[in-house]
């Protein structure tokens, strides 16, 4: 019995400590729960809300699909994408895809199709994980596509952009730009310098494979080279060759516009291949040696075989075009003269962030290339339809404009305060003109009533504040319906000089106002003493009172449209900006993109300082600096100008994007 009881109590003691434990547990989990947490769990167990995204579904098959709205993760940077570029690897994959689109999980995203598309693409940050130190809310990014692994052959020797499990944002996971928001890993963002709009940072990842491909090739200045195709790629490497320097810049391309652009961005000459023989029209123009370089973008078989007998001996043919057939070319003609054969393929993050310098530098200007802008809806019509048919010809790139698809942006505080003000100093301007037009006019009806003649001043008085009154008026309008926009700003900045001019007119004409009302005055109604009638029954010290009003207001009304001037800066420089970087509640109507600004410009830390990394945080590459851009193997060739250092090993990091084919 006493054995028994023995082993008896020692299970109940087991027994209470087995309770014991998960109760203390709970308990401490009880206390460590708090009203931030609560809100947290409410947030990420309420159904997400629904957007638009174009995804692939099949070849042909792209629609506009609802689906959930991400929420960003540790590690991770959701974004508003503004402008998406139509690439040609989009073109490709809607017309005979999927082909880098994975039909299979990809091995790093672990996403097949349907995807959300759109690769080349710029917007605005929304929100940012925990660790999360290179961007912040509101700030304007640019996305680097590429997805690597970091631990294959290619990634070791420090070429991601040439990863055995290569992938892409847009393409392999992710979910790419063209959407209402989107959400990657925070070493895809790279901050965009304020002088550079959110259009052109979406053309970055294509300028950034035609840098690269200039970069890796033999290139040197005072150089002749061939550019086959005359494309967004084409069109890109035209502009980095002029750059850089080459003498002689000649373009193959049949395409009327693609030719217009080509001469645009500094092509020295332009052939059409189904009129002249491009290899001897090459050998001509360079007095018969041929190009030192050829850039092949087309993948046309006839094309290239015309590259290499335009290409001189120990001449180079570089290829960035993704051939959809193997070509049939005379490989003797690469023996016998000794030409190199080389593939360039997307690009480092060095050529990524020089594109991005260049750039803000206004060395690279791609606005051009932007033949057309669609929304979001219209992305299959008027998008990949139009591309895939005869509206190709006449486009060079398409940018999807997916801030159209929702209500314009609400304007910041400091746009509501610089109206505030403009509108303030109209209506005083308004009443000004308005005072000395209503004595002015006054004193000239006293004087026609009476038959007496009217001096010449005294109309040209009641003209300038009459027009003053009017343009006050139309200055209230304008303000309050278009204020900002460039073209008014400009108009109106120099019709307030015109009319400084008029008020000072006014104060010359009225000079005689400053007098003394006292004694003997002289007044637009006449000269006498100040306590005798005018003959309006007047009395001439009371015309005097008059009269030294309208000086002073005229000399308060240049003080106004001076005023006016400077707020018409400002005003323009707000516009311009809230339209380039879309204020919103969510920013709280600032721009993210400097420190420290004046009360209108002032921002909020968003972001903490920590640098944590928990437990859930998303695997990840190097985050990026956002301090510098181009690599460590830089050198400048004395115009601001930096170029990499081809020889170095700076093509750790790489990103971009697939080549491109078909002019594209």
């Amino acid at each position: 019995m006493i054995g028994r009881s023995k082993s008896s109590l020692n299970l109940n003691d087991s027994t209470q400590t087995q309770v014991e434990r998960p109760t203390r547990n709970l308990q401490r989990m009880r206390n460590s729960i708090t009203a931030d947490s609560i809100d947290t769990l409410r947030t990420t167990l309420k159904a997400a809300p629904l957007m638009k995204s174009v995804r692939f579904h099949g070849p042909g098959d792209i629609r506009v699909d609802e689906i959930d709205e991400p929420f960003c993760r540790a590690g991770e940077v959701k974004i508003r994408p503004a402008f998406v570029g139509i690439c040609g690897s989009d073109l490709h994959e809607y017309m005979s895809g999927p082909i880098l689109i994975p039909k299979e999980p990809h091995n790093i995203t672990k996403t097949k199709f349907p995807v959300t598309m759109g690769h080349e693409f710029a917007g605005i940050v929304e929100d940012v994980g925990d660790g999360v130190t290179n961007v912040s809310p509101g700030q304007r990014v640019v996305v680097r596509p590429t997805i690597y692994d970091g631990c294959c052959s290619s990634c070791e020797l420090g070429i991601e952009y040439c990863c055995e499990n290569i992938g892409f944002i847009g393409l392999s996971g992710y979910g790419g730009g063209m959407a209402k928001y989107m959400t990657a890993p925070s070493n895809h963002f790279y901050p965009i310098p304020d002088k550079v709009s959110l259009e052109a940072a979406a053309l970055v990842e294509p300028l950034a494979v035609s840098w690269h491909a200039v970069n890796v090739s033999p290139f040197k200045p005072n150089h002749n080279v061939l550019v086959v195709g005359g494309g967004p790629i084409g069109i890109g490497i035209v502009q980095v060759l002029k750059l850089q320097g080459a003498k002689n810049v000649i373009v193959s391309e049949m395409t009327e516009s693609r030719k217009r652009f080509a001469l645009e961005y500094g092509a020295t000459h332009v052939l059409d291949p189904s009129q002249v023989d491009v290899a001897e029209k090459v050998r001509e123009i360079t007095n018969g040696i041929g190009a030192d370089v050829v850039y092949d973008t087309a993948g046309v078989e006839i094309a290239l075989n015309s590259a290499i007998r335009a290409c001189r001996t120990h001449g180079s043919i570089v290829n960035i075009a993704v051939w959809k057939k193997r070509p049939a070319i005379h490989v003797n003609d690469l023996m016998y003269h000794e030409i190199k054969y080389e593939g360039a393929t997307l690009y480092d993050e060095g050529s990524f962030r020089d594109v991005i310098r260049a750039l803000s530098y206004g060395q690279l200007k791609p606005e051009k290339m932007i033949t057309g802008k669609i929304k979001l809806d219209e992305v299959v019509d008027k998008g990949f339809k139009a591309l895939a048919g005869e509206e190709r010809e006449k486009h060079c790139k398409i940018l999807v404009d997916v801030q159209s698809t929702r209500n314009p942006p609400r304007m910041g505080f400091g746009g509501f305060v610089l109206r505030f003000f403009n509108l303030t100093i109209r209506v005083l301007q308004l009443l000004d003109g308005a005072v000395i037009l209503g004595i002015f006019s006054y004193f000239l009806a006293i004087q026609t009533k009476h038959n007496v003649e009217i001096p010449q001043w005294m109309r040209a008085v009641e003209g300038l504040s009459g027009a003053a009154t009017l343009y006050g008026l139309l200055g209230c309008i304008f303000t309050c319906c278009l204020g900002g926009v460039a073209f008014f700003a400009y108009l109106a900045m120099l019709l307030d000089v015109l009319f400084v001019g008029a008020m000072i007119a006014i104060v010359v004409l009225t000079r005689d106002g400053p007098q003394s009302c006292q004694g003997q005055v002289d007044t637009p109604l006449g000269t006498g003493d100040s306590n005798d009638d005018s003959p309006a029954e007047l009395s001439f010290g009371m015309a005097c009172q008059l009269q030294k009003v309208v000086f002073a207001v005229a000399i308060i009304g240049i003080v106004f449209f001076l005023i006016s001037i400077g707020l018409q800066a400002l005003y323009r420089h707000n516009h311009k900006r809230e339209k380039r970087f879309g204020p919103s509640p969510h920013n709280n109507y600032t721009y993210g993109t400097r420190r420290g600004r004046g009360f209108i410009w002032r921002r909020n830390k968003h972001n903490p300082d920590s640098t944590a990394n928990p437990d859930d945080a998303l695997p990840g590459h190097p985050t990026p600096q956002d301090v510098e851009l181009g690599t460590n193997n830089e050198k400048s060739n004395g115009n601001g100008f930096f170029s990499r250092n081809k020889n170095s090993n700076a093509g750790a990091n790489g990103y971009g994007n697939s080549a491109y084919t078909g002019n594209y």
